[in-house]
Formats: structure tokens, sequence, C-alpha cells
């Protein structure tokens, strides 16, 4: 097998696994059709060969010609869950990216993938020290969308489960920025788009507020001048202009990410962004 249907495997793979988590018994045809985007077509038989390994592999079990999760694979990735969150999620060292009351911290990345990575991290943990299960967040334009969106859509997951709600505020109204907007799931977000100067945020500053803690994450203006011009050129999701955009967002580095413990400064931008969000 070349690397190249290694790859398209991989990725069939991960597509189909995420559709049969959605519950219930699925024939091939109704799992092909789940999993192919303008992005990434299928076949029945690359959708057959995946399944007859997943079924090899206990992760899937077939009746007459439906499939669906196995029940004693799905206990033990349940059992995996709860170990690795109290090993993980509730361990000490998680501690440490977490300040105390009037405190902050500040990390550099080289590149916006490992900001990106370090931030979805750190709101699962920030939502887990916090009773308020909104976030509030304002981005210039929703880069990491297309720079993570698998990973991302795990992450969403994660929070429908944990019953979150993300109010987010897009900074433009550029095509990309409204089809953001458009894909998310409505049981988790609700978006529009404005101007964030009322919560701080600029072209190169995104504002986050989780409980008592902010998080500005502020690129450099190299970056910042980039994005906003991919945004502002770029007018579909054809498979080359989002190539063109994941090379670019890959390539760009020197961002910061700042966590401030600040409670009266977290509410007040809490009732900015409900202002924000009422009046529009």
């Amino acid at each position: 097998m070349t690397a190249k249907k290694q790859t398209t495997y991989g990725q069939l793979e991960k597509s189909l696994l995420a559709a049969l988590t959605e519950g219930g018994e699925v024939s091939a045809a109704e799992l092909l059709r789940s999993v192919s985007t303008p992005q990434n077509s299928y076949t029945i038989q690359a959708v057959y060969h995946v399944l007859r390994k997943l079924r090899r592999n206990g992760v899937v079990v077939k009746v007459r010609d439906r499939f669906s999760i196995s029940i004693p694979w799905a206990l033990d990735i349940i059992d995996l869950g709860r170990k690795l969150e109290e090993k993980i999620v509730f361990a000490p060292s998680a501690e440490q990216v977490i300040p105390l009351e009037g405190e902050s911290l500040e990390w550099t990345f080289s590149s916006l993938l490992s900001l990106d990575e370090f931030w979805t991290n750190l709101m699962v943990l920030l939502l887990e020290k916090s009773t308020d299960r909104t976030v509030f967040n304002f981005c210039p334009h929703p880069w990491f969308y297309f720079l993570h969106r698998q990973q991302l859509e795990k992450f969403y997951r994660t929070l429908l489960r944990r019953r979150c709600r993300i109010f987010v505020l897009v900074g433009d109204d550029q095509f990309l920025d409204r089809y953001f907007c458009c894909q998310l799931d409505k049981r988790l977000y609700r978006c529009q788009t404005g101007s964030g100067k009322l919560v701080g945020g600029t072209k190169s500053r995104h504002v986050m507020v989780i409980g008592d803690f902010i998080i500005y994450v502020v690129l450099n203006r190299r970056t910042a001048t980039s994005i906003d011009a991919l945004f502002g050129r770029i007018t579909s999701t054809e498979h080359r202009e989002i190539r063109l955009l994941h090379h670019e967002l890959s390539s760009s580095g020197n961002t910061k990410l700042k966590i401030v413990r600040d409670s009266k400064r977290a509410a007040s931008l809490r009732k900015t962004f409900l202002t924000i969000e009422k009046e529009g």
C-alpha cells in the first residue's frame, strides 16, 4: 500500500469512527454519505475495506448489513478516558498553567500549530476549574478552524458532552468568516460577526473569557496581516484554496498566549459580550 493510500485510509477510519459514535446501526452506504465532503470523497469499496479492519480489531460489529460500535470496545475507551482524566486533567502538573487570582502567565510559540494545540488543552483545563460552562471568544478571523479542523471537532464533541456553550464574536465578515459561523454546531455555538473593540480585541489580538480567566492570544504583525489578506482573498472552500490557507498558517510563527485570572475584569468582559450578542 502506498503512503498516499495509507493516509487516505487513516483519514477515512477517523471519519467512520466519528460517524459511528453518533450511535445506532448504519449501513455502509449511509456511512459513505456521512463521511464524504467536497474536500474528501471516498468509494464504497474503501469504506468496506476500513470497516473490515475495524471488525477484525473488535472496534465495530456487523449485524446483517448494518454496522455499529462494539460495546466492549466502547467500555474500554470509557475506562481509558477516566484514567486519563485522573492522571492528566486533574494531575498536579496541570496546575502549573493555571494562575492564582490577580496573577498572569505568558507563553511564546514558534508556530500557530503549537499555539493552537496548547490553547485547546488549556480551555478544557479552565472549564474544569470554572463553574461557568459558557466560553466567550473574540477572534479577528477563525483561522484555527481551518488549521486544526479534525482536532477541533473532537474538542467540540468533548464540550458538548460537558454541556458547555461558546459565544464567538468574529471580527470580520469575509466569506471564510461566514462559512465558519454556518458550519458550527448550534447546540454548542452562538456566533455572530462584528467589531471586537469593546472587548479589547484587534486584528492581531484574540480575547477569550472562561469563568474568572481571560486568555489573550497575540499574533505578530506579519502573521495577522497575512491572515487578514488571505481571508479577504479566498472566496470558496475549494481544496486548492484551503491548502493555500493551511500552508500559510502552518508557516506562521512567533505568537504569544497570556492567561490572566481577574474575577472583576472577567465579569465585566462577560457582560460586554452578552450586550453585544443582545444588540446583534
